[in-house]
């Protein structure tokens, strides 16, 4: 029996209640969802979150499969609408970033520009951090590691550092958003 019977056959005792079909049938469709967003987003560095969601996805929507119907293409279309809708997530999380990046990669220099009172502000929201994140956007920004290497320089995986990175920028805005300099 090839795949497509097969994880038919399982979603359809999964819609009847059968726990151990559905189970099986999500062990066996991570691999597959996960290949198919690496071949169709590439390295982002959240494949392992955007495939969880995904069978997220196919979990939310199990009864709107119809078993008359190949199971693939239901499983498929389910999966590029998740992705399309986490990738623009992730845009709008990318912009957020990247906007933050300049603001702190800018603060870092040193320059006479009239924004020096702003780049004063943005060094006390830096200084007002946990370490943990601190350390984390210095090393990124300031001192200009990759985010691997600054991964093994503070000994955690490279999405914890991402997300370090990440809380550091929102907890920094609302900072600067309170003194009114962003």
């Amino acid at each position: 029996m090839g795949d497509e019977q097969r994880w038919k056959e399982l979603m359809v005792k999964a819609q009847a209640g059968d726990q151990q079909a559905y189970g099986q049938l999500l062990t066996e469709l991570y691999p597959v969802v996960s290949n198919y967003l690496k071949k169709r987003l590439g390295a982002l560095g959240a494949e392992e979150d955007f495939a969880q969601e995904c069978l997220m996805a196919i979990h939310n929507a199990r009864h709107t499969y119809d078993s008359e119907r190949p199971f693939s293409p239901w499983m498929f279309t389910v999966v590029k609408y998740k992705s399309i809708d986490l990738l623009r997530k992730k845009q709008r999380v990318w912009k957020n970033e990247v906007a933050d990046e300049d603001l702190v990669t800018n603060a870092a220099e040193d320059s006479n520009t009239k924004g020096e009172e702003d780049k004063e502000l943005v060094r006390q929201a830096l200084q007002s951090l946990p370490e943990n994140m601190r350390r984390a956007v210095e090393l990124t920004k300031i001192e200009g590691l990759s985010t691997e290497d600054a991964a093994k320089k503070e000994d955690v995986s490279a999405e914890a550092l991402r997300a370090r990175v990440s809380r550091a920028y929102k907890i920094m805005r609302k900072q600067l958003e309170k003194s009114g300099a962003y």
